[in-house]
């Protein structure tokens, strides 16, 4: 008799657990799955609250406790952040390479950059981005050659990519320019989680990853040394990061539109609108509008405002022709109230010594 009753208490007890697991998964799809949250990310975080909850032996009044106050964290940290699959940078202006391969060898020299951002600095698991780049034309023919490596790591995925340009550059008046480039892309994906946090071999959120994929580009500039208009596509081809049955990541095309105009007073102030719009499959698009001024040829200072995201403030020390030092802050406007930061170094090397080298201006 008491065997039976014992039985019991423990399939009551087991439908009390199902129960309150159903309460918490309700509780947090139904909060976030109205936001626009990382899928990653909202799995990653959903999965392991719930292992939290239910591998503990606390009472069943503390489980319930742990799904109300976990629910509502994960709604406070993931709200109103948009998954981004493309590295985004503030300072676009100065990094061309970066959106556009035909952007290779717009300066007449050998361009190098270095850029590092640490975006919603405050956040676990926020991205952050480093890249270097070179680029430059070859014997001051039409062709031109480029080079991009970065590192961008969100959560718990890290990517390695390397971009390689080629830039047809074609001269349609003296000072303006058509530039045809393509780039070929390798990107390097790694995903792995601690041991013992990936409980289930066959979930494709939870699975350890380390893979290699293959991409192209292309895209056109039209400039001089006062404007530029361009459009890209960085990913032409849509790729599958992990195994055919799971898939732990993708990368889909990303379409840029750039536009810039250089507007000299003739009193030692010079002004440069910006524009950068950007389209994604299956994800809103995204503007940004830029306003820089340069003063006394020495100091650039700017605002950025990135549509429905963030605003930002740019400030930059031209030394002399070649060097060029930048510093960007970001405050999000969305519901995470974060900020994110960002330093950039260009170094433009003269290989021309019958042309004079001048500050550049994008």
């Amino acid at each position: 008799m008491k065997g039976k009753l014992k039985l019991k208490e423990d399939h009551s007890k087991l439908e009390i657990d199902n129960k309150v697991r159903r309460q918490c998964e309700d509780r947090v799809l139904h909060k976030t799955k109205k936001r626009s949250i990382p899928v990653i990310h909202r799995k990653i975080a959903i999965k392991k609250s719930i292992i939290f909850i239910f591998n503990s032996d606390n009472q069943i009044v503390m489980k319930n406790i742990r799904a109300v106050l976990i629910a509502g964290f994960l709604i406070v940290i993931n709200i109103s952040v948009y998954s981004q699959q493309e590295f985004m940078i503030t300072q676009y202006m100065y990094n061309g390479l970066a959106l556009n391969p035909a952007y290779a060898g717009v300066h007449d020299a050998i361009s190098m950059s270095a850029l590092t951002r640490h975006q919603w600095v405050g956040i676990e698991g926020a991205p952050t981005t480093q890249l270097v780049s070179v680029h430059s034309p070859l014997k001051f023919k039409q062709i031109s050659l480029g080079a991009l490596f970065y590192r961008d790591a969100i959560g718990v995925k890290k990517e390695h990519s390397a971009y390689f340009s080629y830039a047809y550059r074609i001269k349609i008046t003296p000072k303006i320019r058509l530039s045809l480039g393509i780039q070929a892309n390798l990107h390097q994906i790694n995903q792995e989680y601690r041991s013992g946090a990936a409980d289930d071999p066959n979930d494709p959120v939870l699975i350890n990853d380390n893979s290699m994929k293959f991409n192209a580009g292309s895209g056109f500039l039209l400039h001089s040394d006062r404007f530029y208009v361009g459009f890209s596509v960085p990913q032409m081809m849509k790729t599958k990061f992990g195994s055919q049955e799971l898939a732990v990541g993708r990368l889909v095309q990303h379409y840029y539109a750039t536009a810039g105009y250089v507007i000299d007073f003739k009193n030692g102030i010079i002004v440069k609108p910006n524009v950068l719009y950007k389209d994604v499959n299956n994800a809103p698009a995204q503007l940004d509008l830029n306003f820089n001024v340069l003063l006394k040829n020495v100091i650039w200072v700017g605002i950025n405002h990135r549509w429905k995201e963030s605003n930002a403030l740019l400030l930059a020390l031209q030394v002399g022709p070649q060097l060029q030092v930048g510093y960007s802050f970001d405050l999000n406007h969305t519901d995470l109230h974060s900020t994110s930061h960002e330093l950039m170094l260009n170094y433009v090397v003269n290989i021309n010594p019958q042309v004079m080298l001048t500050p550049r201006f994008f």
